[in-house]
């Protein structure tokens, strides 16, 4: 799922995609050292959950 992300574009995920978009934040969290990451990874893990929790929400990752 991470690797369908674009830094340039817009990748937009729906709550049915937030199990393995968890997982794979999760997995780069345990694996994260700089806390400025950390931080960032955990609050997108926090949307992530609210996300999988609607079905109406959607995910919407943009690039510059």
């Amino acid at each position: 799922m991470l690797s369908r992300v674009d830094p340039y574009g817009t990748l937009i995920l729906s709550s049915s995609e937030m199990d393995q978009f968890i997982a794979e934040i999760e997995v780069e969290l345990l694996r994260a050292e700089d806390p400025a990451v950390m931080e960032f990874l955990k609050g997108a893990l926090r949307l992530a959950r609210e996300c999988q929790e609607k079905e109406e929400m959607q995910l919407r990752l943009d690039g510059d």
